[in-house]
Formats: structure tokens, sequence, C-alpha cells
């Protein structure tokens, strides 16, 4: 009598211990497809976004994703890392370049700005790592990963500080479903 129950215990502590989407891919995407300055990566347009033209990109983005009502804005960004940087990378995994990520963003992260920690997950095959930056003013997410040789970073965040929690999760699952049709 004992085995069913240890099975079951054990199945239930696998399942809650798994690693899991931190927010849903399931918000609706237009038919206006993006792609990086470079070309390297496309994907679609969210419902109620547009995409900025090249032109209008400022250098230091890949591509550049606006809410119609210029409300928040999703961004991927290109890291460039020497080659030793990139090795450490290959060897340690994802959460050492969301490491190097939280560097470059260090002017918002104080000690009464919390980051969270980052944590890897997988979404149709690709690996990512997110973290999220707290403070004041806002809160934005940033998810790294790798795709076609290089690495980028994607960063969520509201255009003027104070949306909702509803409101923060609902730019966080948009950003999601950008990541998850993301194609090289």
């Amino acid at each position: 009598m004992k085995s069913p129950y240890r099975l079951v215990i054990i199945s239930l502590l696998l399942w809650g211990c798994r690693a899991h989407l931190a927010y849903v891919n399931d918000y609706p995407m237009s038919n206006v497809a993006f792609s990086t300055r470079d070309q390297n990566l496309k994907g679609l347009v969210p419902q109620g976004w547009f995409s900025s033209r090249d032109d209008s990109l400022t250098p230091t983005l890949a591509a550049w994703l606006i809410k119609d009502d210029y409300s928040a804005s999703i961004s991927i960004r290109e890291l460039f890392l020497d080659p030793i940087t990139t090795r450490q990378v290959q060897n340690e995994g994802l959460e050492f370049l969301a490491r190097i990520s939280m560097g470059f963003h260090s002017e918002r992260l104080t000690e009464k700005s919390p980051a969270w920690q980052p944590t890897t997950f997988e979404m149709k095959g690709r690996k990512f790592c997110h973290y999220e930056i707290l403070t004041k003013q806002s809160q934005s997410r940033v998810v790294v990963f790798s795709a076609g040789g290089r690495y980028y970073e994607c960063e969520a965040q509201p255009a003027q500080p104070g949306l909702d929690e509803k409101q923060i999760k609902e730019l966080f699952r948009i950003q999601q479903s950008v990541l998850a049709s993301l194609a090289e």
C-alpha cells in the first residue's frame, strides 16, 4: 500500500519542481512581421503594436516594438561579447549571460530596487533566461537568449510609471509571445 502513495508523492514533487514558463505566450499576434536590423531574427508584431522602422532605430537596438498608444515598448539588442566571455557563456549557460546583462542595467539597480534572480526556461526548443528589475518608477523584464550564433537581450518596459500589476503582467505576456514567434 505504501508504494502507490510514494509514487504519487514523488510525481507531485517532480511536477512542482519542473521548469516552467514564467509567462504564457498566448497573446494574439498580427500578420505583420518584423526583423532585426541584421535580418538574423524575424518575428511577429503583437496586435495593437507596431515595429519601428530601421531609420528610426537607435544604433544600439536590433528591433523595437512599440504599443500603439506609446505606453510600452519591447526592444531587442544584440549583446557583443569578446571571445573569452563567449566561451564562459557557452560553458556556464544563459544565467551567466543574464548576470552580464544585469551589469548593463546597473544604473537602475540599487539596494532599494531589487532584481529578481535570473531564471532559465525553454520555449519551442530555444533556451532563455530572464530577470526582472523593479524600481520606484517601474518594472521591466529582460530576457537573454542565443540565436544564429549571436546573443541577444529582449527588454519589455512601460514607457511611463504607474502601470498596475495586471498591466505589467500583460506586458510580460506580450513579450513572451514575441519571443515565441522568433525564428532565425
